[in-house]
């Protein structure tokens, strides 16, 4: 019995000197945490989208914390911002329309504008031309057979030209052949496709215009036959570029140390929605509670407790990104035209969507391959309960990447996506308060840890599957995808009701580890696979459920 006593207490004194080991919770105050995401995610930051007022407000906002903490300004000319221009997404005037024997289209999904547009307004008989193949281009069979028309080409059709004369299709430019249908005098152009693989669609959203001399829109099958069948049109063009200004945040503490720290998150979101959003109804606020104010809260809590707790190894940057929604554009910019010597960074730490901790306690922790330490680290501090999902790569669809790209070791904090990432519904009130506070205080820990090293960490490049050309995808399955690089397959983080994912029986928690014929190890190998598909074909999907193999067949709506 006495020895079972000992065994007992020498149990609970290596779980309380490894309890001691992480930073304390309680040196970090969540009543700060909770007040700034619920100021940064409420109605009068309007979605802090770049360029707009809610952006110039929670610039300021975040500007005055530091202010108050004392921390040096690092951006431009002795202030705490540095200013850069980005575009975003064209506009496209109220006025812009197509008119069909009396019924009237504005831009949507069916039917838009295309970055090829030129503004004006066309009438006139509309025509569906025919031509052929010389040198490699197709040309009209009859020249004047558009001129002072409006020209409806499927380019399905166009295709089939190719192909029949066996012809690689990727010898087609569609900049190319408008220009060269407007050189004809054609009045206006609406494409069209019945089918979509293998296409060059325009896209429907776009930040560069690039016109051709004609109005150039895009019309679906169902649209572009209701205008076929009317013989004559009108169209209304007014398109214009989007240029704005938003702000990086930067503050620095200075130990006198030449080794640095960067710690950043984005502060931008999507305002009353853009192209990134996945909510389809009408303008509506986007408070991007977890995206991003959780990461903000984070990073501001984080330099109060380094202030207060730090030790004197390390100096520390805290960087505040904008337009990181629009592309990382942000930090890709302070990483070309930085205001602190890249060269003194030794890692970068980033927090982006760290606000909903769930009951499984996962933590997502991208990056533990740009360096030898951070997994024998993270091994070392099992700290919090925290179920530690790791994820070597260094890039990733967020700011550490730009900081990966010049050789830094990154770390990226997230506990992952839900169903209401880039929704309306991303509110304060899902999100989990403690668990920002102890994603900090494992930073914090992290960081002390760092202090006692010899050297700071080395940095290692890493297989990368997350970058790579862009998929145009015809299809869903209607999943949110887990952004894993550990190859095990594709983690399956939500199902929406009713699409096809669900249909198929495919549920939270499942890896698909193939579709078809084709293997599936991550998120671009998904798309990849994805992107073979049109609306109405099926396909076999293999997934793997608590270490066991199923295949489910999956129709595409």
């Amino acid at each position: 019995m006495k020895k079972i006593t000992y065994l007992f207490l020498i149990q609970f004194l290596l779980l309380s000197a490894s309890a001691q080991d992480c930073v304390d919770p309680q040196q970090i105050p969540l009543e700060s945490i909770q007040y700034i995401v619920n100021e940064l995610a409420s109605e009068r930051f309007k979605g802090r989208y770049p360029g707009t007022e809610g952006d110039s407000l929670a610039t300021w906002f975040i500007v005055e914390n530091l202010r108050e903490m004392g921390l040096i300004p690092m951006g431009d000319s002795g202030t705490y911002t540095q200013k850069f221009d980005i575009k975003l997404q064209a506009h496209i005037s109220e006025n812009t329309q197509i008119r069909v024997r009396g019924k009237t289209y504005y831009p949507d999904e069916h039917v838009y504008p295309t970055r090829y547009s030129s503004n004006g307004k066309a009438r006139g008989r509309v025509i569906s031309p025919l031509f052929i193949l010389q040198d490699k281009e197709p040309i009209l069979s009859n020249p004047s057979s558009v001129r002072r028309k409006i020209a409806l080409v499927n380019l399905s059709e166009i295709k089939n030209l190719y192909d029949s004369q066996g012809i690689d299709f990727k010898n087609f430019k569609l900049s190319s052949f408008i220009e060269y249908l407007s050189e004809n005098n054609a009045r206006a152009l609406i494409l069209t496709s019945s089918q979509t693989r293998g296409l060059p669609i325009p896209d429907r959203y776009f930040e560069v215009l690039e016109p051709a001399g004609i109005p150039v829109w895009y019309a679906d099958p169902n649209v572009s036959e209701s205008i076929q069948r009317a013989k004559r049109i009108r169209t209304e063009t007014k398109l214009s570029e989007n240029q704005v200004t938003t702000n990086n945040i930067i503050a620095f503490w200075d130990v006198g140390s030449p080794y640095t720290i960067a710690i950043g998150a984005h502060y931008d979101h999507l305002g009353t929605g853009d192209k990134n959003s996945i909510y389809k109804g009408k303008p509506q606020l986007h408070p991007g509670a977890d995206d991003n104010a959780s990461g903000v809260a984070g990073v501001l809590m984080l330099a109060r407790h380094l202030l207060d707790q730090g030790n004197n190894t390390f100096n520390y940057l805290f960087l505040f990104f904008g337009a990181e929604e629009q592309g990382l554009l942000g930090s890709k910019h302070w990483i070309t035209h930085p205001t602190y010597p890249v060269e003194n960074i030794v890692t970068m730490f980033n927090h982006d969507m760290i606000g909903r901790l769930a009951d499984d306690r996962k933590l997502r922790i991208n990056g533990t391959g740009t360096s030898p330490e951070w997994e024998k680290m993270l091994r070392k501090y099992q700290c919090y309960n925290l179920k530690y999902q790791l994820s070597r790569g260094g890039r990733g669809p967020s700011d550490h990447t730009s900081f990966y790209n010049q050789n830094i070791p990154v770390l990226h904090f997230f506990t992952g996506l839900h169903t209401d990432y880039h929704k309306p519904t991303d509110l304060p009130g899902y999100i989990n308060f403690e668990g920002i506070r102890d994603v900090i205080s494992l930073n914090a820990t992290l960081i002390r840890e760092l202090g006692n090293l010899s050297s700071p960490p080395v940095f290692t490049p890493t297989d990368d599957e997350q970058e790579g050309r862009p998929v145009r995808l015809s299809v869903t399955l209607g999943i949110i995808p887990g952004y894993n690089t550990d190859n095990k397959g594709l983690e399956v983080e939500g199902v929406s009701k009713g699409k096809p994912a669900d249909k198929a029986g495919i549920i939270k928690g499942d890896y698909i580890i193939r579709i078809d014929d084709q293997l599936i190890k991550n998120i671009r190998d998904y798309m990849e696979a994805l992107s073979r598909y049109d609306v109405g074909d099926t396909a076999p999907i293999q997934i793997l459920r608590a270490e066991k193999i199923l295949e489910v067949l999956v129709h595409f709506e």
